[in-house]
């Protein structure tokens, strides 16, 4: 299976128009630094899954060479993590597929109501428990004589999605923000992905528990904060609790140093704390073979 980091980046890509810092005028020179929004891609020899479609969605996909999406899931309702959806669904029509959707009904909702001339039907009442999950129709409108349909689930935390062999766990995160529900996925059982957290509630944890690989964000450079998002140090903080093999750092903004610069530092903080795990800044087209 290979993991390939779309985006790597904030909610405002980097370099940022008009910016001198050091790190947009090393992104300039096409060199690491540069990021654009966080999405992830997953894929083995059959099947292949996308967590989130961001604003930069067409670049990524075109990028890396994405030629097939057998399931998107969403994270949570931000604009970086799901306003590539229209970009998306014209994707499909242009390469001919109908990926299952899954995303949280609050993320549903919100994706109805910026891309109304997509959703055409209303949302079932939430499944009740131990109610089976039945798919919903989202009709597609792309262009004037598109027409079609693909499936969105409504996906609750803490259930578990089979793509083929790629199995997906979700669990919810802390986001900072108590009406944007947001979830972290397992990937078969060995590799986390949380791109957007500052907190666990206490049923995930048991969920980063045996992982191998952690890719977790870690948005602000250390020292700094802002609402929703970790350091590099919380992040390190709660890879030493589970011991994973290596954890990768992503959804890097606008704090940071330039990626050299700040993958040094990093190795030095390392060797400092000495904990066992390998550590490595992630960067936009990053493959992590599992």
């Amino acid at each position: 299976m290979i993991i390939t980091i779309l985006g790597s980046g904030p909610a405002n890509s980097i370099p940022r128009t008009g910016c001198r810092c050091d790190l947009c005028h090393d992104a300039r020179q096409g060199t690491k630094s540069a990021r654009t929004r966080s999405s992830i891609f997953i894929q083995d020899r059959k099947s292949s899954v996308l967590i989130d479609t961001s604003p930069d969605f067409l670049f990524q996909a075109k990028r890396v060479g994405v030629k097939k999406i057998d399931a998107v899931f969403f994270t949570h309702q931000h604009a970086d993590a799901v306003s590539g959806f229209g970009d998306f669904i014209s994707w499909c029509q242009t390469h001919g597929e109908s990926p299952e959707i899954f995303a949280e009904e609050a993320t549903i909702n919100y994706l109805k109501n910026k891309f109304p001339r997509i959703f055409k039907i209303p949302l079932r009442p939430p499944l009740r428990k131990g109610e089976a999950s039945t798919p919903l129709l989202l009709k597609r409108r792309v262009g004037v004589d598109f027409l079609s349909t693909i499936s969105i689930h409504r996906l609750a935390p803490f259930g578990c999605v089979k793509i083929g062999n790629i199995s997906v766990e979700s669990f919810r995160v802390n986001h900072g923000f108590k009406n944007i529900p947001t979830l972290g996925y397992r990937i078969n059982g060995k590799t986390i992905c949380i791109s957007d957290f500052d907190g666990l509630p206490p049923r995930s944890v048991a969920y980063l528990r045996g992982a191998e690989t952690m890719i977790l964000d870690a948005a602000m450079w250390f020292g700094r904060k802002i609402k929703g998002h970790n350091t590099p140090k919380e992040a390190i903080a709660i890879a030493k609790k589970f011991s994973p093999k290596i954890l990768y750092l992503m959804q890097t903004g606008h704090t940071w140093p330039p990626h050299n610069i700040a993958q040094k530092i990093l190795n030095n903080y390392a060797r400092k704390e000495k904990f066992k795990f390998r550590m490595r800044l992630a960067h936009d087209g990053l493959k992590i073979r599992i």
